[in-house]
């Protein structure tokens, strides 16, 4: 602030225009005017001064001004800023939940093709166990076939056997036809009673047979039956390893022969106990 100095006039008294003669109201005057001047001078620069003060307050107001106008346009920039930045994060939203859906539709095209490739395995499975089991009806057909086969092969070696027994016993007969000669009136007379007593003893006969065929049927209808079950047991029972403890061997042959000589061995007496009963059925025929 600028500080103006006070200028003082001096006094000037009567006693000084005393001595004077004429000068006394010219000095007074002069003394007056310079006062005057002096107040202006003063009022000037107090008016200086104020205006000076003034426009340092009107520019201090100004930069005030200009600061809050900075102010408030850094804080225009930093919305802007911020507006920015909040439009880049929703972009970058839109780009996260566009590979999210992304990814939700990969991984529901990997759960479709998953839910495909075990449709497929399980019908490759299903074909599988068609296969096994077809596999399984084929070797039990072979089976089969391979027993009858066994059993053709044991008649015809039976059959052979046959035909070398009765080749073997043609000589004999041939040998006994002079020696039974002789007899030949007995034998006639016995082959009458017998052609008498024929039709009871052939029905004896008869029902002997029937009885040992329907016994013979029920045997084989009961292997069958035995094979049927084995056979469905096969193929509804799953496959499971077996050990080399465990495998029962396939009947050769020998031992089916070995079982048919046996069973034969039983039929003999079963025969033998039945013609004494055609004999004296034939007997008690008149």
């Amino acid at each position: 602030m600028l500080q103006v100095r006070r200028v003082v006039p001096r006094r000037i008294g009567r006693r000084a225009g005393k001595g004077l003669p004429g000068s006394g109201g010219r000095v007074v005057r002069t003394a007056n005017v310079r006062r005057v001047g002096l107040k202006v001078v003063a009022s000037v620069l107090r008016a200086n001064s104020k205006v000076r003060v003034i426009v340092a307050n009107a520019r201090r107001a100004g930069l005030k001004v200009q600061v809050i106008v900075a102010n408030a346009r850094r804080a225009g920039l930093k919305v802007l800023a911020i507006a920015v930045n909040a439009r880049h994060a929703g972009l970058k939203a839109q780009v996260i939940a566009a590979s999210a859906r992304r990814a939700g539709s990969k991984v529901l095209a990997i759960a479709l093709n998953a839910r495909r490739a075990n449709s497929k395995l399980l019908a490759i499975a299903a074909n599988a166990r068609h296969a096994v089991l077809k596999a399984l009806v084929i070797a039990v057909n072979a089976r089969h076939v391979g027993l009858k086969a066994q059993e053709i092969a044991a008649n015809a070696l039976r059959a052979n056997s046959k035909a070398r027994e009765i080749a073997a016993n043609a000589p004999r007969a041939v040998l006994k036809a002079p020696l039974t000669a002789p007899n030949a009136p007995r034998a006639d007379s016995k082959t009458q009673a017998i052609a008498t007593n024929a039709p009871p003893a052939a029905t004896t006969a008869n029902v002997a047979r029937s009885a040992d065929r329907a016994q013979a049927q029920a045997v084989r209808r009961k292997m069958h039956r035995v094979a049927n079950a084995r056979c469905a047991a096969n193929a509804t029972h799953p496959i499971v390893p077996v050990s080399a403890a465990t495998v029962v061997r396939p009947r050769t042959a020998a031992a089916a022969t070995v079982d048919r000589a046996a069973t034969a061995r039983r039929a003999v007496p079963k025969a033998n106990a039945a013609r004494p009963n055609v004999a004296s059925a034939a007997s008690r025929n008149p």
